[in-house]
């Protein structure tokens, strides 16, 4: 019955008969150091016996590789040569490869359908997914989806296990693409296309931004030299004009 009481105080809460307490945020920014930690911990953890996995995953690549003459080093915790005699022979059958290679091929046939939906129904995530939709090509491109599902097609036949790791390559051929640079008719100087600038006199001329500012900047000079020359005239016509009035 304490259980059943329980629930209903519950219930209550939710219904209004008492203030429901507000959910703690998990991510907030005074959790950073927990979640770290446990993390952390849970990492240490799985490093102890991680190489129990790693064994039978270097066992698996080594049978379909063809290296079949091998033993585990216990010290080591690694696989090494086999020890015969050389006369030995050193037989290998290798019908796991090809039988890996089918299942491979065959899970690459058909790529499954990418398809994005909305988190919820605000209109942000509505508009986010149909815009992951719209560029799911270049999403395609830049995650490198298609050699990324061959690798873990082949890993997920040959060990049984695939793992797939997010991270953000700051390389600059990356996220951009090659521009042909051109050369000014005005000074010669080989600049991006940014840096070149149509004039549209006679014909079609070529100019960069550089030469057209000093174009600019020479007929500013002139306008000053002109309004210098007004100005003294203007001076001139003044003192003039006051000695024609006072002799």
């Amino acid at each position: 019955m304490a259980h059943v009481s329980d629930a209903i105080q519950s219930a209550g809460a939710v219904d209004g008969f008492e203030e429901a307490k507000p959910v703690e945020d998990p991510f907030a920014p005074e959790h950073e150091k927990f979640i770290t930690k446990r993390i952390t911990n849970r990492f240490m953890v799985s490093r102890q016996n991680r190489w129990r996995f790693e064994r039978e995953w270097i066992y698996l690549l080594l049978m379909a590789s063809g290296n079949q003459w091998v033993v585990w080093n216990r010290g080591r915790r690694a696989y090494r040569a086999k020890k015969v005699p050389k006369w030995h022979p050193q037989p290998v059958t290798n019908k796991f490869t090809p039988l890996g290679e089918t299942n491979v091929a065959s899970i690459l046939q058909q790529s499954p359908n990418v398809q994005w939906y909305p988190l919820s129904k605000e209109p942000a995530d509505i508009e986010s997914a149909d815009a992951a939709n719209r560029i799911n090509r270049l999403i395609e491109v830049e995650t490198e989806r298609r050699r990324q599902a061959h690798v873990r097609a082949r890993w997920q036949v040959f060990t049984g296990e695939a793992f797939v790791e997010s991270f953000w390559d700051n390389d600059i051929k990356h996220g951009t693409e090659f521009q042909q640079w051109e050369r000014c008719q005005g000074c010669h100087s080989i600049l991006p296309p940014g840096d070149i600038a149509d004039a549209g006199h006679a014909g079609y001329i070529v100019r960069c931004v550089a030469l057209k500012r000093l174009e600019v900047r020479n007929l500013l000079r002139q306008d000053a030299v002109a309004l210098l020359d007004l100005f003294g005239g203007l001076v001139d016509y003044g003192v003039a004009l006051i000695g024609a009035v006072h002799p």
